[in-house]
């Protein structure tokens, strides 16, 4: 009799155990409810990851595009791979436009393929350009190449994609970008005029895409000069906004 109920014992102190196992992984320790993995909606069809050519920028042999997604979901991580023709462009970088946003990217010659994979502890923004992809043009064209053999990934899952087909323009960036504002001298050492011919914005960006000079607002005939000496030997990337334009101008300061 002492062994059945030592057993029955047991058996109860089990299935209270199991019991509270599962309200503990149904709860959070505050007792709040933890959701239920079943009734969270995942990633499909309707969640895209874009590639905005319409919006790319071309200036002198550097050509740049935004990528942004858009979804109904909290989204902490954005992964892509596409190809491109090499013969066309070169890659040059990824510039991270969302602070938070870790990254990693790759391009391998062997297969033509770009990589990019990236995660954030906070939910990244959708339809907000998360980063720029920029080439090097081989061929002096005034558009990005279409991409190929694209793959996508929200929070690791598959998603779709979206190529917004870039629009070419007769009139080249640099003879645009002329008629809206004056910048000397080019290089710059110790600073740097501009004068606007049209209202616009502008900031500065070095190769990595971060600001260095914040959004400063110019009217028609209006001009300012920059102290560029504190600034490091390089590239960098001058662009205005203005009534119906976007357009971008490098810059090169050295010493």
């Amino acid at each position: 009799m002492k062994t059945l109920n030592t057993y029955l014992l047991l058996l109860l102190t089990g299935f209270f155990i199991s019991a509270a196992s599962t309200a503990l992984a149904e709860n959070y320790v505050d007792g709040s409810s933890r959701p239920n993995p079943s009734s969270v909606s995942g990633i499909d069809a309707s969640d895209s990851i874009v590639f905005e050519l319409s919006q790319s920028i071309i200036q002198m042999n550097i050509a740049e595009f935004p990528v942004y997604f858009v979804s109904d979901d909290s989204i902490n991580a954005v992964d892509f791979s596409f190809k491109f023709d090499q013969l066309n462009f070169q890659f040059d970088t990824i510039i991270r436009l969302f602070p938070s946003l870790q990254i990693t990217y790759y391009y391998n010659v062997s297969d033509s393929t770009l990589r990019f994979t990236s995660n954030c502890l906070q939910t990244i923004p959708s339809n907000t350009s998360i980063i720029k992809i920029r080439f090097t043009s081989l061929t002096g064209q005034t558009c990005v190449p279409d991409l190929t053999d694209i793959t996508t990934y929200l929070n690791g899952d598959v998603s779709s994609s979206r190529v917004v087909s870039c629009v070419a323009n007769d009139v080249s960036e640099l003879d645009a970008i002329e008629n809206k504002v004056e910048i000397y001298p080019n290089p710059a050492v110790d600073y740097l005029n501009v004068k606007a011919k049209e209202d616009f914005k502008f900031t500065i960006s070095n190769a990595l895409g971060e600001i260095v000079i914040p959004e400063t607002t110019l009217l028609k005939d209006q001009s300012t000069t920059l102290e560029t000496g504190k600034y490091s030997n390089g590239v960098y990337f001058f662009q205005i906004v203005g009534k119906g334009f976007t357009l971008t101008k490098k810059i090169m300061i050295g010493r």
